[in-house]
């Protein structure tokens, strides 16, 4: 009975449980032990310290510091160092920093609990600023000072502080240590000087797999996505395999790029090794898809669909990619039920809301007045822009056609982003392309591309090949898809852009040319795909659709329509149907587009006061964009059409987007 209260072995049993992580157990029998009258000794006050700023017992905390006064102790170094570690990290600082300063006699252990304790709170100058007054004190900062500091530094992005850690950490000792060239890789990273941070990479001899991921992410963070791939490629040629922090960070530059090929690379590579189990890897697939320029979002939705069958319960980050999907599809019916879904199962953060309101209200429907008015008065109440913000100002500006309003929003952004060491992302770039190619500034577009200071990516080529096809110019388009296609080989769309570039010039020669090349490379053009929004249905027609069981039906209303709306004026453009085929072939393959046949159904069976939502995986083409306006009018009816890049608001003979898309 005697050894059940030898305060020895209670001593030695709160270490025990507290070395394996288990903190609760250390909580219950610390309580036992003082219950039963037992003194812990001073090595046992902070483990149990930190195990109640483990599970945030502030009060608890305090009551112990009560007793760690009553029983003599807080003359104890090792005592008040956990002391002020519990204060620390809790987030209790004005009690840490006045403990601290109590302190008589401050060991390195302890000057590291202040160091590391306001770093870990996101306080990185005060947690510098005691560094400093380390140093005046007399200490010498070891490996775990250092880790702390060097995290600080990263916090404010801070480049010739880095430079001054990094010296402080060799004339010390301590720059061979693996671990420590690690951590000042991710620093440089951090601190926008990914060539310092590369040049300690190249020149460690024992590379571990936290340095290739610190690495491999600076690049991709820095938007330098190829180098990222590259470095990758060179980790795994070394021996190393990839883990689950790995492909998180590829799966980011790969959505940089907007690669389908590598995307379902990585996506079965994840399978293959049971990463897709882990939610951060989920949530980056997810990403990826979503945002690779929005192509993919269905894809986006499969992995989503994937990680709900395992199990999962999605978080805030989860449901932040796919609120973007979902806005990306424009279906309201899906907005609702995604919206219900969240409700349900997680707490709705400022973010998510924001996503929500993203969800219902969409981000492309050429209001783009509305959005320089809100933009206006975000800036009034005081409210910083981020890389986002200036995205959808851009965006917006690029498809309401507010040219002059754009080039000033670029013009902040260089200003803005100046202070931070860095200009306009690469995603900047490719709206200001694609806002100067609408418009058929293309030599401005070119020399904007010329001085970007990171290779364009496949979004700025795309935006530049694009609006050569809108303004039928055969040669900076060709230059555009040689760049595009290097980047992006396997895209097919690209390749029918620039098939549909040389018919407009009627190149015939280089049209076959391509469409050989095509053919070789097993890449065919997608048939275009039209949905439609029918109570709690959607039905779908591809171009030309015999699959759906009414076709028949409307086919004979569609035939209907166009008669009626010829009778009105209706001219059809088959500037559409760039082929060499007889031009009564080129009516009838403008016929059966699959917009018009999804319109054609819509009037059928949906009652006239009724909005038509149609959605098209590509772009509408200039025919039935007539097409659907003249529906409008002459039906009465409001058609709201959502294709690959943004919302066309029909009503009363015309469209949101003025004729501008």
């Amino acid at each position: 009975m005697e050894s059940h209260n030898s305060p020895f072995l209670w001593n030695a049993m709160i270490r025990a449980y507290s070395a394996e992580g288990l903190y609760g157990d250390t909580i219950n029998v610390y309580a036992l032990m003082r219950k039963r009258g037992l003194q812990p000794d001073s090595y046992t006050y902070p483990i149990v310290l930190k195990a109640f700023a483990y599970h945030s017992l502030v009060t608890e905390g305090k009551l112990l510091h009560s007793h760690v006064i009553k029983s003599g102790f807080l003359l104890d170094s090792v005592v008040n160092t956990g002391l002020v570690s519990f204060y620390a990290k809790c987030g209790e600082t004005e009690d840490a920093c006045a403990l601290f300063d109590q302190m008589s006699m401050k060991d390195i252990v302890c000057w590291n609990m202040i160091i590391t304790g306001f770093e870990q709170l996101g306080r990185a100058e005060e947690s510098l600023t005691f560094f400093r007054q380390m140093q005046l004190e007399g200490f010498v900062g070891n490996l775990r000072t250092m880790v702390g500091v060097i995290s600080a530094v990263a916090q404010m992005r801070d480049s010739r502080m880095a430079s001054s850690v990094h010296a402080y950490v060799v004339c010390n000792g301590f720059g061979s240590h693996v671990f420590m060239q690690s951590a000042l890789v991710a620093m440089y990273s951090k601190c926008a000087e990914v060539r310092k941070g590369r040049k300690i990479f190249d020149q460690m001899v024992d590379k571990d797999l936290v340095c290739w991921n610190s690495m491999i992410a600076a690049y991709e963070k820095s938007e330098q996505p190829e180098e990222s791939l590259e470095l990758f490629v060179k980790m795994q040629h070394d021996g190393f395999i990839a883990g689950p922090v790995t492909m998180v960070i590829v799966a980011a530059a790969i959505g940089q790029l907007g690669d389908d090929l590598r995307a379902r690379s990585v996506h079965a590579k994840s399978i293959r090794n049971g990463f897709v189990d882990h939610l951060n890897v989920g949530n980056s697939l997810l990403a990826m898809y979503a945002y690779m320029q929005n192509e993919d979002a269905k894809e986006a939705l499969v992995v989503f669909d994937q990680m709900l069958a395992l199990g999962f319960r999605p978080d805030s980050v989860t449901m932040l990619i796919v609120a973007g999907a979902y806005s990306y599809l424009g279906s309201l019916p899906l907005a609702k039920t995604i919206h219900g879904f969240m409700l349900k199962i997680i707490e709705i953060s400022t973010r998510l809301r924001n996503a929500i309101i993203d969800l219902y209200c969409f981000g492309s429907h050429g209001r783009g007045k509305e959005a320089l008015e809100l933009f206006s008065g975000m800036q009034k109440e005081g409210i910083e822009p981020n890389d986002i913000t200036f995205t959808s100002i851009l965006s917006a500006c690029s498809h309401a056609g507010l040219i002059e309003e754009g080039r000033r929003c670029f013009s902040d952004i260089r200003k803005m982003q100046k202070q931070f060491d860095k200009g306009p992302s690469v995603i900047h770039y490719a709206c200001m392309v694609d806002m100067l190619g609408r418009a058929g500034l293309l030599s401005e577009a070119s020399e904007l591309i010329a001085e970007m200071p990171v290779e364009p990516s496949s979004g700025v080529w795309g935006a530049l090949l694009g609006a050569c096809r809108i303004h039928e110019n055969a040669e900076l388009g060709e230059f555009a898809a040689k760049n595009l296609l290097e980047v992006k080989p396997q895209h097919t769309g690209y390749h029918v852009l620039l098939s549909n570039l040389y018919a407009t010039s009627n190149r015939w020669h280089e049209v076959g040319e391509l469409r050989h090349e095509m053919h070789n490379r097993g890449l065919r053009k997608p048939a275009a795909f039209s949905v439609i929004e029918f109570g709690k249905e959607v039905h779908g027609f591809y171009t030309a659709d015999q699959s759906h069981p009414q076709h028949r039906e409307v086919y004979r209303r569609l035939e209907s329509l166009l008669s009626e709306l010829k009778m009105a004026g209706y001219v059809p453009d088959k500037s559409g149907a760039l082929h060499d085929v007889e031009e009564e072939d080129k009516e009838l393959i403008l016929t059966m587009h699959s917009e018009k046949l999804a319109v054609a159904f819509g009037t059928m069976y949906i009652d006239n006061w009724i909005t038509l939502h149609i959605t098209k995986d590509l772009r509408i083409c200039n025919d039935c964009h007539s097409f659907i306006k003249l529906i409008s009018k002459v039906h009465k009816r409001r058609i709201i059409v959502r294709d690959v890049h943004r919302f066309h608001h029909f009503e009363d003979g015309w469209c949101s987007c003025k004729d501008y898309w």
